[in-house]
């Protein structure tokens, strides 16, 4: 009895696993949702190091249990993707830190010239 309920509880945390991995691959395509499913699977077949197949089977569930390379490569790319989503957003920041600094100075050099 024990372990049915020890088989059933790794098959949760394997499904677990491979719902996670589904999320994050369809995270990192929802960038490119204006595309075409063909071109995303093969964005991200480049992003994981997968191939279309394997990216395929993940992202529809056809997998219950992935295997744990696929799960390795997977969270590896999605910390790739989340940190240049950090470098690009901290570089948008800068930008517009400086637009706002110029627009600033801009308005206080034109009230400046009207006493």
């Amino acid at each position: 009895m024990r372990e049915k309920f020890s088989a059933e509880r790794e098959r949760m945390n394997a499904a677990a696993f491979s719902d996670q991995a589904q999320a994050m691959l369809k995270n990192m395509a929802e960038l490119e949702k204006d595309q075409p499913l063909k071109v995303v699977f093969g964005s991200l077949a480049r992003k994981t190091g997968l191939n279309e197949g394997q990216v395929k089977r993940l992202y529809y569930s056809e997998w219950k249990i992935i295997p744990v390379h696929i799960y390795a490569q997977v969270t590896n790319a999605y910390r790739k993707f989340n940190e240049l989503a950090i470098q690009n957003m901290e570089h948008r920041e800068m930008i517009l830190q400086q637009r706002i600094e110029q627009v600033s100075k801009e308005i206080e050099h034109v009230f400046h010239q009207f006493p």
